[in-house]
């Protein structure tokens, strides 16, 4: 799904799609090994974000994704910008002017995906 996602982000915003990070995340084994939690999983409970829902999930190449951890979201942006991938480029810069990624964050990620599957796939 979220390579369709991806596949829609660069039709909307007129840009090429990119072929190559998609191609090493299925290279890999285990592609779920590359699900990226943008607020970490390890920092949900000091705050109590809802890290789970699809708002907070990206897929990274897994050593892009390996290497963030459990770096604060602010920490990421650069790594997600890096990645040329439309959907990390456009948390960063989410990130980048709220300087913060929250659960009102999450929620509106959420919800522009659920439009996008409803729209698709409805």
């Amino acid at each position: 799904m979220l390579y369709c996602y991806e596949q829609y982000l660069a039709e909307k915003l007129g840009k090429l799609f990119s072929h190559t990070e998609w191609n090493s995340i299925w290279k890999e084994k285990d592609a779920v090994k590359s699900i990226e939690h943008i607020h970490p999983q390890s920092k949900a409970r000091q705050i109590e974000i809802s890290v789970h829902r699809i708002g907070n999930l990206l897929l990274l190449p897994p050593d892009v994704n390996s290497s963030l951890r459990d770096k604060d979201p602010e920490k990421r942006t650069e790594a997600y910008r890096n990645t040329r991938l439309l959907g990390a480029e456009a948390v960063a810069n989410t990130i980048d002017a709220a300087k913060d990624w929250n659960d009102v964050d999450i929620a509106g990620r959420s919800y522009e995906i659920a439009e996008w599957v409803n729209e698709r796939y409805g």
